[in-house]
């Protein structure tokens, strides 16, 4: 081998080794980097003239392993909102016992009503009643609130995560367009590659997504639903907020793809990640709850007409009332957002106290030791009557039995949430370790390391060889 040989092969071997350290540097300065991916240099030895060649860089990554964490990462997303909404909607609701729960004000009802039948005409007792029932419609208008609150919040979610979705769907895009070209350089597109797993782990927590590879280092997207969002050229997701949501809003706006309308259920084409599971929540769960609420007010409005019976002869609203109108069974989607005291038994709406001791439709006062409407009223939150609607179980129950059984099924819904959040976390956590696991290993590349300064070491003896033999030749 010649002289000028041995220093071009010696120079390619520093070339690589240099390159080599410089891959390791970065592996070590990104351990911690969730979407790096290990980096190694691809060498071959030189057709002519000896030494090495440089290909490129590998960046090591397990596609499946990659992709189950995505799909995982879309379901720890779609559980975590709805355990959010049970969880707070459990709390507001209260349980029984707590003092503030929804049990609670209607048995503080009964105890007040109890206590003013011993003595009818008292002013004390009548106000005591009053502000026991104001107590008790003003819980339901509030877990009204807070329900209507959550399916605005969801529909703010949305628009967040459709303006995500195009925004990464065509960051992407715009990758893929570069790296075909930038290999076709023979230049080093790890950084874009990362760049874009980042991208897609956004967009896969929002929709759960299936990556294939296509043309010159460019990828596909689809969702497990068989919807393409990524195929040369990336889709356009559309969504209309609604702004104000009431328990009487009817059907809101959709979501389309590409301009034309998309089924957003949690088994339709984009089911599964966040994105579906706020649909959900502004479209059934939350409607759901709201109908078990609507059906306790019902409940509670008809036991206190029933009660004062005279209030249906003369058309005019009980103690409990929809908004100072009896109840209107058509009418009773919204109604625990609108139950109130009836304003004609409230002094500061200019009513009358009397009329809560001798019923709502009596022409005056009745007799100060008259107390049969008030033990009527009493009796009437613990009587067993059949729930006529409302999703609710088959049974007779009192009024605090169904505030109860709200409690225990928000409850139930919670604790199902809560488990199947659990096992999305546990899956989530442990295809992060195993991605972990086959990445970067310090110690590995404390190694490798070790071996690049071997033979960057070799190969500059090498080259001080050659000139040592060259520096000989010129003195002769």
């Amino acid at each position: 081998m010649s002289l000028s040989s041995t220093l071009t092969t010696a120079l390619t071997g520093l070339t690589a080794s240099a390159r080599a350290a410089d891959l390791v540097a970065s592996n070590i300065a990104n351990l911690q980097t969730e979407t790096y991916g290990h980096r190694s240099l691809s060498l071959s030895s030189a057709q002519y003239g000896g030494g090495v060649v440089v290909n490129g860089v590998t960046r090591a990554t397990d596609p499946i392993l990659t992709g189950d964490r995505r799909l995982a990462q879309a379901a720890a997303g779609a559980e975590d909102l709805h355990l959010a909404f049970y969880k707070k909607m459990e709390t507001a609701i209260g349980l029984p016992g707590s003092g503030t729960s929804l049990s609670d004000r209607i048995s503080a009802l009964g105890v007040a009503l109890e206590t003013a039948s011993l003595s009818p005409s008292s002013a004390a007792g009548l106000t005591g009643v009053l502000y026991a029932t104001q107590d008790l419609a003003r819980g339901l208008n509030e877990l009204t609130s807070q329900t209507q609150l959550s399916r605005v919040l969801a529909e703010q979610s949305i628009a967040r995560d459709v303006q995500q979705l195009n925004e990464s769907l065509a960051r992407v895009a715009a990758i893929n367009r570069q790296i075909p070209r930038l290999t076709a350089m023979r230049q080093d597109i790890s950084g874009l590659v990362d760049q874009r797993q980042a991208l897609i782990d956004q967009i896969a927590s929002i929709v759960p997504v299936r990556e294939a590879a296509g043309q010159g280092g460019a990828i596909t997207l689809y969702t497990t639903g068989g919807v393409a969002l990524l195929d040369g050229h990336a889709a356009e997701l559309s969504f209309i907020p609604s702004g104000t949501i009431a328990a009487d809003s009817g059907t809101l706006s959709g979501l389309t793809l590409n301009g034309r309308p998309i089924s957003t259920s949690e088994q339709g084409p984009i089911g599964g990640g966040s994105l579906s599971a706020a649909f959900h929540l502004r479209d059934v769960s939350a409607p759901e709850l709201q109908q078990k609420l609507d059906t306790v007010a019902a409940d509670l409005i008809r036991r206190f007409e029933d009660a004062d019976p005279d209030t249906a002869i003369a058309g005019v609203a009980a103690l409990l009332s929809d908004g100072g109108q009896r109840f209107n069974a058509a009418l009773q989607n919204g109604l625990a957002g609108r139950i109130s005291a009836n304003p004609a038994a409230d002094p500061d709406q200019g009513g009358e106290l009397w009329r809560i001791w001798s019923g709502m439709a009596a022409p005056g006062p009745a007799e100060a030791s008259d107390s049969r409407i008030l033990t009527s009223l009493a009796d009437s939150l613990i009587l067993q009557r059949v729930t006529p609607s409302g999703n609710f179980s088959p049974g007779q129950r009192s009024a605090t039995d169904l505030a109860g059984v709200l409690f225990s099924l928000v409850a139930t819904e919670r604790l199902s949430a809560e488990g199947r959040a659990g096992f999305a976390s546990g899956q989530l956590n442990l295809l992060r370790q195993r991605e972990a696991e086959a990445g970067v290993d310090s110690d590995n590349e404390m190694q490798a390391l070790l071996r690049i300064e071997t033979a960057y070491a070799a190969n500059a003896r090498v080259i001080q060889a050659a000139d040592d033999m060259l520096q000989q030749l010129l003195r002769i």
